[in-house]
């Protein structure tokens, strides 16, 4: 009868397979069929379990992780960085490096290292500033997204920072004592523009970007998530909204149109509707689609744009936006554009 592996749901080390009775010779055999999978030098997984964590990424990052903690007994390792965000969930403006990211305490015995498909950095990782996840080591969400915005842009800490205040995993009183306890960090600057951006109220990825393009190319920012009203009665919650020049903006993704099993005809006759509501209060209405990059439209962000002199939509006094989702906002021309036309 065949002895039990270590685990049969987490990776385990051949020399705890070993241990139990289990050869190499068969271990060998048992790779070869399909039934554990080498993860990393001395480590392997039941297929079974890591068929079921690649189900979700989180889970299948954690497993890596977790393998490589094992391939480095003497070190304890934490997941931090890009590899912190797909743990917890959170996306980024663009890709994660396909590397793991972890980082150890010990300034002594350790140097940093890119090796392997990991990387390994050296850094001071305060007990409170690491919690276990998916059963492995990881930075908290505030220590996460300060982390990313220091270490890989202003773009991918804004876009991670309001996804996880959606998920309700951080408070703007949490990031800000986090912030204090990475005073000296290189790159907290940039962390601490991201923390002032972020909005809270921001509900999915695109909102997000759509704030960014606007800071890139100078639009004044909205208030976000506004419940306007028609004679005392709540009609709409819209997602982005310039009081002074009376405007309505949505970030609409193409998803929006078959979420929660829809048809796309109904999700575009009640877009039509939602529409109609803004204008009987003699509001303009706008649907703001993005793509995944855009290009920045201006080299200086004035501090406010007033509306320009022409009338119609189509003259060139005005600033167009085009999305993949075929949709057009158009928004009154700041007089520093220019002949400009910012097209995405």
């Amino acid at each position: 009868m065949r002895p039990p592996y270590p685990s049969l749901s987490s990776p385990f080390t051949i020399a705890a397979a070993l241990a139990l009775g289990h050869t190499r010779d068969e271990l060998r055999q048992a790779v070869r069929v399909g039934r554990l999978v080498s993860l990393r030098r001395g480590v392997l997984v039941a297929a079974e379990a890591r068929r079921v964590a690649e189900q979700h990424d989180t889970t299948l990052h954690a497993q890596d992780i977790a393998a490589l903690a094992l391939a480095m007994p003497r070190r304890s390792l934490v997941a931090v960085g890009a590899s912190a965000t797909r743990i917890h969930g959170l996306p980024l403006r663009r890709s994660p490096p396909d590397e793991l990211a972890v980082c150890v305490n010990d300034r002594r015995r350790t140097c940093g290292t890119h090796r392997d498909g990991y990387y390994l950095r050296v850094a001071r990782l305060p007990e409170h500033h690491v919690e276990t996840r998916h059963g492995v080591l990881v930075t908290t969400p505030a220590r996460t997204v300060l982390d990313v915005a220091a270490h890989h842009g202003f773009d991918n800490g804004v876009v991670a920072t309001d996804a996880a205040y959606h998920a309700r995993l951080i408070t703007p009183s949490l990031l800000r004592l986090t912030a204090e306890d990475l005073e000296n960090r290189p790159g907290i600057e940039t962390a601490r523009e991201c923390l002032a951006f972020a909005d809270p109220a921001a509900e999915s990825v695109l909102e997000s970007i759509s704030r960014l393009a606007m800071r890139e190319i100078g639009i004044p920012m909205p208030e976000t998530q506004v419940v306007l009203y028609d004679d005392g009665c709540i009609e709409i919650r819209v997602d982005f909204f310039w009081r002074r020049l009376r405007l309505v903006g949505e970030a609409d993704g193409l998803k929006k149109y078959t979420l929660n099993g829809r048809q796309p005809l109904d999700a575009l006759r009640d877009e039509r509707e939602r529409g109609a509501h803004p204008a009987r209060s003699g509001l303009r209405h706008r649907p703001v689609g993005l793509a995944d990059r855009e290009q920045s439209a201006a080299p200086g962000r004035p501090p406010e744009a007033g509306p320009g002199s022409g009338r119609g939509a189509n003259r060139p006094d005005r600033l167009t936006r085009r999305s993949h989702c075929h949709t057009r906002c158009v928004v009154p021309r700041p007089s520093w554009a220019g002949n400009m036309t910012h097209r995405v």
